[in-house]
């Protein structure tokens, strides 16, 4: 007999995305540095908590880390986001330490450069109130007057502590690394180098089951079902071209097909899916330089307006964890998702 729900952080949170602060400077209009914020210290903190807690306080970290991500934010938006005595550490150069000077540093945030980012949780845990966030950031960097779009991985960590009021603001930042722009560009507007022979979603050819049999959902925003799949399959493979693919899944009673095409020119993937009578989805994604993905579909049987958040997040490959967060039409989470982590099953040739 099941205790009740529990929520994995590593199996739950690993996925989605938010986290890392990616400051970028140009020295000039051909060279740019790319350099993260980040933070220390991997605590041996407890991964596992009663659902409905970690659950609040996972939804609390990824609205922060969202603002974030939002360039259209103002300085002074931005800066609701950290503690008034936090502290940022760049490597190589003197602390940032306090409203002021985090105030400073913001200003000059991405001067010059058109910065496209999509930040990744790798792994977070909670010691008391204290949220120990390991994360990267994936992106491209455009400076102007250069043609070339340069691509760029970085990994990161940042503590979240509470404010007076209870809520989550950074409290410190540390530089894990800071990587330099690449000798050549990621991309051009004038051409792409593709990889021959090589189908794009290659790391999900195969067939695939939950592990140890787990689905985990919520539909009214905050109960957390975990529930026992047996025999789900999902088998995964090339059509014809070397840009697309087909996963068939089997769940028992609810069974359907996923189609994703990748155009070339832009990277970006298509993604159409169907399952049972009348969930039909469509949307768009993106693919890490280490496979996985993040896709944003609409499906027909949900509320209008609404959408939902896909990551599919490698652990490594023979494992990748998908999770599915659904959003209103504003862009608010509603509290919403379902997934699991999904194993490679041994087939004899």
């Amino acid at each position: 007999m099941r205790s009740a729900p529990i929520v994995r952080l590593r199996d739950i949170c690993n996925s989605h995305s938010k986290l890392i602060w990616v400051h970028v400077m140009t020295r000039s209009k051909s060279l740019w540095l790319v350099s993260a914020l980040a933070l220390t210290s991997c605590m041996s903190a407890s991964t596992e908590l009663a659902a409905g807690p970690m659950e609040d306080r996972r939804s609390e970290i990824l609205s922060v880390l969202e603002r974030l991500d939002d360039r259209s934010l103002t300085t002074e938006e931005q800066l609701k986001n950290y503690l008034s005595d936090a502290v940022i550490l760049p490597p190589g150069e003197a602390e940032i330490r306090g409203r002021e000077a985090i105030r400073d540093h913001l200003n000059g945030f991405g001067t010059g450069v058109d910065l496209i980012a999509r930040h990744e949780i790798v792994e977070l845990d909670f010691a008391g109130e204290t949220a120990l966030v390991q994360g990267r950031v994936i992106g491209t960097a455009s400076p102007d007057g250069d043609p070339n779009t340069y691509a760029f991985e970085t990994k990161n960590l940042i503590v979240m502590e509470p404010d007076a009021a209870g809520a989550l603001k950074i409290s410190k930042v540390i530089y894990n690394s800071a990587p330099t722009a690449p000798v050549e560009p990621a991309m051009t507007t004038a051409e792409t180098d593709p990889v021959p022979n090589l189908n794009v979603f290659s790391k999900f050819a195969g067939t695939w089951t939950l592990k140890e049999d787990l689905f985990q959902q919520v539909w009214d925003g905050e109960t957390v079902e975990t529930l026992t799949i047996e025999n789900h399959l999902t088998t995964c493979d090339r059509v014809n071209t070397d840009k697309s693919a087909l996963c068939v899944v089997d769940a028992g009673d609810f069974e359907g097909h996923i189609f994703w095409a990748q155009n070339e020119e832009t990277s970006t993937f298509h993604h159409v899916s169907h399952f049972g009578e009348r969930r039909l989805g469509v949307g768009e994604g993106q693919m890490s330089d280490t496979g996985d993905l993040n896709i944003k579909i609409t499906f027909s049987d949900e509320p209008t307006g609404t959408y939902r958040i896909y990551d599919y997040i490698w652990i490594d490959d023979d494992t990748y964890e998908m999770i599915s967060r659904q959003y209103r039409a504003d862009g608010t989470a509603t509290g919403n998702w379902y997934g699991g982590t999904f194993v490679r099953v041994e087939t004899s040739d």
